[in-house]
């Protein structure tokens, strides 16, 4: 290939004849003088205009621009001018002009990270504007806290708990299903629950899984007659179906044949999925104590103690079938309402927690009402300490260091507590 035809044919703003290439400045010396003199001119108006129609529509005065522009061009020529234009970079060009009209920064706008403040007033600014309700005014302290937080959608928050409130009863089984099981009872219920929570803490699941399976468990048994052979099958699918709902990696099949010691076979787990999923149209949805544990625990400005005891507590009950006539938010406002006098009756302890009007409001429940609920769960607490029960899996979990061994703390004495 020619020397010629290289410099004849390659980008003008860049030199790179043979095997040497060098950059040089938009503006710098090229072989093909005259194509590249008149391009470069014509590039220098372009520029000056494009500058000229900025500083008329910013209002700016040219007059500083002007008397510098003077000075630095004294004794030359208009040519001399222009090839001082030619010779100099894009960028360089631009810094010269901000700073001789007196500018800065100011000349591009540069966007800056706002604070909090600023965030929720052009959140509240963003909404008055688009003709909707301010729903952040609504908003009580602590969502307000995190109104900068798109992960926390507060503008919403309080749809999705009035939504959740309204939908619990109808997501909830029959208090009496199991009367209409032949081959299965309470017991055998207690029993594989007790196992789930163990599948579900060595697949280490999120919380919300436990609590999903178990609801599907509970009810595809009430519409669906099981016999005990396939009780185990149907809580791994469970489990399977809660663990594609809410986890971002769920387990495989095979490891459901693998956890239940290859009890079943990929294809009875996979028949039995199709079956729950039709048996329940599908509705996986619902709102569990877990989730209402986390809402009363942020509204009462509770600690990481607070919420593994409340957890604790609301957790115990899933694997006992009298608490199935209980609602959801009741559980989780139960629990929170032990786990307050818990750590108000801790040896040495400062805590002074209280069931407040907040409290009571945004829970909708009084301390009053919950009472029995409370004592219900203290009952078969105390059930696990002293060694009652054999289902102890949720008790040894929450013995753990992971969970603040908040299973070992001292339990408080509520006699007559509900005549009160």
């Amino acid at each position: 290939m020619s020397h010629k035809y290289l410099s004849e044919n390659q980008d003008e703003n860049m030199v790179g004849v043979g095997k040497a290439k060098a950059k040089v400045p938009l503006g710098g010396q090229a072989r093909n003088g005259v194509k590249t003199s008149q391009t470069r001119s014509s590039q220098a108006v372009t520029r000056r205009n494009a500058l000229t129609d900025l500083t008329n529509q910013n209002n700016f005065n040219p007059d500083d621009a002007q008397a510098a522009k003077k000075s630095k061009t004294q004794g030359s020529n208009n040519m001399a001018v222009e090839a001082s234009y030619h010779e100099t970079t894009t960028y360089e060009l631009a810094a010269n002009v901000n700073h001789q009209l007196n500018i800065g920064d100011n000349a591009i706008q540069q966007p800056q990270p706002p604070n909090q403040q600023s965030r929720r007033s052009h959140g509240q600014g963003a909404a008055a504007s688009n003709g909707r309700t301010v729903l952040s005014q609504n908003l009580n302290e602590v969502d307000m806290e995190n109104a900068s937080d798109p992960l926390e959608v507060v503008d919403y928050v309080q749809d999705i708990i009035d939504y959740f409130f309204r939908i619990e009863t109808k997501t909830m089984p029959n208090r009496h299903y199991m009367s209409k099981q032949r081959d299965i009872n309470d017991q055998m219920r207690a029993i594989l629950i007790d196992w789930l929570v163990e599948v579900h803490a060595k697949f280490r699941c999120v919380p919300e899984v436990i609590w999903l399976c178990v609801n599907i468990l509970d009810r595809f048994l009430e519409s669906r007659q099981v016999a005990k052979s396939k009780l185990q099958l149907v809580g791994c699918v469970a489990m399977l179906v809660a663990c594609k709902y809410e986890e971002i990696y769920p387990h495989d099949v095979p490891d459901f044949v693998h956890i239940c010691d290859n009890a079943y076979t990929a294809e009875d787990i996979l028949q039995m999925e199709t079956t729950v999923l039709n048996t329940l149209q599908y509705e996986i949805t619902v709102p569990t104590a877990e989730f209402f544990v986390q809402r009363f625990v942020k509204i009462a400005r509770g600690n990481t103690e607070m919420l593994k005891l409340s957890c604790y507590f609301a957790e115990r009950t899933i694997q006992e079938y009298s608490f199935i006539k209980y609602r959801p938010s009741s559980i989780a406002a139960a629990a929170l309402c032990l786990a307050i006098k818990t750590l108000n009756c801790q040896p040495g302890s400062t805590c002074n927690y209280h069931w407040t009007h907040q409290l009571e409001k945004h829970t909708r429940y009084s301390e009053k009402s919950i009472m029995p609920c409370v004592l219900d769960i203290l009952r078969i607490v105390k059930l696990s300490v002293s060694n009652q029960t054999q289902q102890k899996a949720v008790y040894k979990k929450y013995l753990s260091p992971k969970h603040s061994r908040v299973a070992a703390m001292q339990l408080p004495d509520l006699v007559g507590s509900l005549s009160k």
